[in-house]
């Protein structure tokens, strides 16, 4: 049950840690660009552009982990003990850079997609949500 658990938290953690920080950052440099204060909040529409490249530069950086992640679960469910660094191996010496590359960013579209999608979903549309059912006391 416990089988690649480590690497699974890992994962979580800079899944989601990225996808804010990235968002986040982006954020504060449209702010910059459009002359507002870091207080200030964006409209929705430039908060969902933010979202989106908070997710696409979050799923470039988290899809070597995400590949290793599925490689060493499906290695699991084969019933091999496979650890991260042999799975790194087994990929270096099957084809060497060109084939770690290639390990790192399997499926890349799709999860880059789906990325963007959520985090938007949930770091723009929460807020929008929140916002339109639960307004902001006026002071």
């Amino acid at each position: 049950l416990m089988k690649g658990a480590p690497t699974f938290a890992a994962k979580r953690v800079g899944d989601w840690g990225t996808r804010y920080a990235f968002t986040n950052l982006i954020e504060l440099k449209v702010k910059r660009w459009t002359g507002r204060s870091q207080n200030q909040s964006l409209p929705y529409s430039q908060r969902i552009v933010c979202s989106s490249l908070g997710g696409l530069a979050s799923a470039a950086s988290t899809i070597p982990l995400d590949v290793l992640v599925a490689n060493i679960q499906s290695a699991s469910a084969a019933g091999k003990k496979v650890s991260s660094l042999d799975s790194f191996r087994n990929s270096f010496h099957s084809g060497g850079f060109r084939s770690v590359f290639g390990f790192a960013t399997r499926g890349f579209r799709a999860r880059a997609l789906h990325v963007m999608l959520t985090t938007v979903v949930v770091k723009t549309g929460t807020q929008f949500f929140q916002d339109h059912f639960d307004p902001p006391l006026s002071s």
